[in-house]
């Protein structure tokens, strides 16, 4: 039923196969067209951020999206922002394998998702730094629907076959984004520089910097010409 539009996903994804046996599996047998879209955009996601903040940056002169609230202190709280995000992604990430495991420690024993916090506060960095109001209602839209509806829902879903008891005990006592509690059960995962190491979270995070850049270049141009 769902043949041509997984050969469409396979074309588009060219010369990026499916990551596994299960990524196919689950597109061949129970995932419907809306669960396919949403798989196809949390593996875009970056790309898909990118280009929305790249669109916001040509737009900046133009009237319909023009702001009043362009300024040096939305500047910095936005700069304030994206390091603060960069950083804490920064330690999640040193938690991580090669594998999915259930981590417990570290800013996991805070909240059960500090890597989509820490994505949250740069992307509404550059959001303030940008000035445009409607960046903010569709950025957090945008990050609604891939991290909340298709990405932790799937992390749920594995978590839970896998770690059920101890699962239900983090979720109770863990909140997903909000550091109200401490997780008080057994303490699970080490520190792990594998992604690290491997040199994707320091493009990553040059990228973030780079777009603020293009935000701050187009700032000034807006602002004073080309002169």
């Amino acid at each position: 039923m769902y043949s041509v539009f997984f050969y469409t996903l396979q074309f588009v994804r060219t010369p990026f196969p499916f990551r596994t046996i299960e990524d196919l599996d689950a597109i061949n047998h129970y995932e419907s067209p809306i669960e396919l879209i949403g798989r196809w955009i949390s593996w875009y996601r970056e790309v898909i951020f990118i280009l929305f903040y790249f669109f916001a940056v040509l737009n900046m002169n133009h009237l319909f999206f023009a702001s009043p609230f362009m300024n040096m202190e939305m500047d910095g709280a936005g700069l304030a922002l994206m390091v603060l995000g960069t950083l804490l992604r920064l330690w999640s990430v040193s938690y991580h394998g090669a594998v999915m495991n259930l981590i417990t420690i570290g800013p996991y024993r805070y909240v059960r998702h500090p890597i989509y916090v820490a994505n949250f506060f740069i992307g509404l960095g550059l959001c303030l730094m940008l000035g445009q109001w409607y960046t903010l209602f569709l950025f957090i839209g945008l990050y609604i629907f891939v991290y909340t509806l298709i990405i932790i829902s799937e992390e749920k879903r594995f978590l839970r076959s896998n770690y059920t008891e101890l699962y239900t005990m983090y979720q109770r006592q863990v909140f997903c984004f909000l550091p109200l509690r401490k997780f008080q059960g057994p303490l699970l995962g080490q520190m792990d520089l594998y992604k690290i190491k491997k040199g994707r979270e320091w493009v990553k995070s040059a990228s973030y910097f780079l777009i603020a850049l293009a935000i701050e270049i187009a700032e000034h141009v807006f602002k004073y010409g080309y002169h």
